[in-house]
């Protein structure tokens, strides 16, 4: 798939640390895949799923897939329902690569924010990371289940960090091995091999110093924690 994200050189992100951050904090992903059909017209799939972010391959393997595991980033393990006809489209063209779209926190800022409101226009702080990479399908119940359990149990911490009240729920001890193989039965799951990283950070870095504390300041003061987090954000860009 060919695409480009437009990224003006002082948003670009390129360290590594935000980037997996971002992702792992924002893990439910649009997942986009562009393939020809049976007539080499291209189609368009779109998919939103959760997404779990890791170092080491469960499906791609040295005897099969050494050139892209040679100039992998990383894989991403995640899960589509078996009538869903884009895992299909993945299994059917494993030299096209796929794109997953993270959003993270954004939010409206507006004039009032600078020292003076004359010859400025309201604009939008964000951050997003494109992830291009080849995709494989599994089948099998006992891959499915390690894919699947692994995101459950990064689910569930992350929910008990968030809130220690939260007590770990464990998918292993609430269900027969009977039922999880007939849900495992109805899906799919995907591991995509990262080939790139397209990484765009805008936080008003192109604002005067004194405009950009004034908006970080705002922004550290809204009662939404989304805004708060773009704040957060804006300290790695601190003037």
């Amino acid at each position: 798939m060919s695409s480009k994200l437009y990224i003006p050189g002082y948003t670009l992100q390129t360290e590594n640390e935000q980037i997996q951050k971002l992702i792992n904090e924002n893990s439910f992903a649009l997942l986009i895949s562009t393939i020809l059909d049976a007539n080499l017209q291209p189609i368009t799939y779109t998919t939103h799923v959760p997404c779990l972010l890791r170092q080491t391959p469960i499906i791609f393997n040295r005897e099969n897939d050494e050139q892209k595991l040679q100039n992998s980033l990383g894989f991403l393990h995640l899960h589509v329902a078996k009538a869903n006809p884009h895992w299909r489209a993945i299994e059917a063209n494993p030299n096209s690569e796929h794109i997953l779209v993270f959003n993270g926190p954004h939010c409206y800022i507006s004039p009032n924010y600078y020292a003076t409101q004359d010859n400025h226009v309201p604009t939008w702080n964000y951050a997003v990371v494109h992830v291009k990479g080849f995709g494989k399908t599994v089948h099998d119940n006992e891959t499915k289940l390690r894919i699947v359990s692994d995101l459950v149990e990064s689910s569930e911490i992350a929910l008990h960090n968030y809130d220690p009240n939260h007590q770990i729920w464990q998918l292993y001890s609430h269900n027969t091995r009977e039922y999880l193989d007939k849900e495992l039965r109805g899906i799919v799951a995907i591991e995509i091999c990262i080939t790139k990283f397209d990484a765009k950070f805008k936080l008003s870095q192109n604002a005067t110093k004194e405009n950009f504390n004034r908006v970080k300041t705002y922004l550290e003061q809204s009662n939404s924690q989304q805004v708060q987090q773009v704040a957060h954000l804006m300290q790695n860009f601190q003037k």
